[in-house]
């Protein structure tokens, strides 16, 4: 009975000694690790659809920010004291050049100019008898000094009132609008008050700051194009070109010159310049194949001969309803049309050549 149990309890321990060892090493799965390798390497590569895209010569452009002003503008100010007693124009009326934008009180300038010319007279006659009695040996050449003198300062005077009665008139220095007029009648000017602004818009300036880079590829007269907020669109040339960039920004001022026969009323709005810079090879791509890099650059991806995704910087040259056109790329490209969101540089993919796009 006792020999029995001994057995039976040697038993139960081998039995449990096995279990608690595990199953044999030379049999067991493989580590999850190779699992997954072995199924990535058996992972089939991405399928994306590609357009072989053919570049074309296309004129490079400088794009700026800029505004419309007009040619010239001017504030009128009086130069003599008075009152104002006529307002021929009103304010937004067109005149011309010499045109009566008001008119101030002579006051007293009429008795002060018969009495410069009494003076002249005057003046002459005296200067007149001297010389006939210089000749006559009866006063000396002092004397006639004296009286040319006089004459000259009579005259002066003379002058001086006739300035002060023509600018009483205050006219048009050139040909515009009368864009303010701050002054109503019976107004008191005194030297130096404005009368009106006047605005010289049958030319046009399209100004902007160009960027340092594209300042030496830029050369007065050539052609510029100016696409306005409202989206019209005016061309012109460029007349002027900084010798000095700002200190701030360090860009360039530019400016071109616009006939504007019409007077259309495009002054104050704002406009996007371009200036021809050059050729250079262009791509016309949808916009759903353009992304960013880490570094915030437009990018496209297509794929190399040996069918691996290479990632290529553009540049952006123009947008159009269908599409944009960039430039970076070489003359021809096997752009990625369809997949490219999750592709990285390198990465080996079967191509399906899509010929409609």
């Amino acid at each position: 009975m006792n020999k029995s149990l001994f057995s039976a309890t040697a038993i139960l321990l081998l039995l449990a000694a096995w279990m608690l060892s595990g199953p044999d090493k030379e049999v067991s799965a493989s580590p999850p690790s190779a699992k997954k390798s072995e199924e990535k390497a058996e992972k089939p590569p991405m399928r994306v659809k590609t357009h072989l895209s053919k570049g074309v010569e296309m004129e490079q452009f400088v794009q700026v920010k800029g505004q419309v002003e007009p040619l010239r503008s001017v504030t009128i100010r009086v130069e003599t004291q008075g009152r104002v007693t006529q307002l021929p124009v009103k304010k937004g009326d067109r005149v011309q050049a010499g045109a009566n934008l008001a008119q101030l009180s002579l006051n007293d300038r009429s008795a002060r100019l018969s009495e410069a010319r009494f003076l002249v007279s005057q003046e002459e006659r005296n200067l007149a008898a001297t010389k006939k009695l210089v000749e006559n040996r009866v006063k000396t050449t002092n004397q006639l000094k004296v009286d040319e003198t006089n004459l000259a300062a009579a005259r002066s005077r003379l002058q001086q009132i006739l300035w002060e009665i023509d600018n009483t008139t205050i006219k048009a220095p050139f040909s515009g609008v009368l864009n303010e007029r701050p002054v109503e009648l019976g107004a008191f000017l005194q030297v130096g008050d404005p009368v009106g602004t006047l605005v010289d818009d049958s030319t046009l300036l399209l100004t902007a700051q160009a960027p340092q880079l594209a300042v030496l590829q830029l050369q007065p007269g050539q052609a510029v194009q100016a696409t306005l907020v409202n989206g019209v669109v005016l061309e012109g040339k460029l007349s002027y070109l900084s010798a000095m960039a700002e200190k701030g920004t360090r860009s360039y001022r530019i400016e071109a010159r616009v006939d504007n026969p019409g007077h259309l009323p495009y002054t104050g709005l704002s406009a996007t310049l371009e200036l021809p810079v050059g050729q250079t090879v262009a791509h016309k791509v949808s916009p759903s194949t353009l992304g960013l890099d880490t570094l915030g650059r437009l990018i496209v991806k297509g794929v190399d001969e040996d069918d691996r995704v290479v990632v290529m910087p553009v540049e952006l040259l123009r947008r159009e309803r269908d599409g944009m056109w960039v430039s970076g790329l070489p003359t021809t490209f096997q752009l990625i049309i369809l997949g490219q969101e999750y592709l990285s540089s390198g990465e080996k993919v079967q191509t399906q050549l899509d010929e409609r796009s």
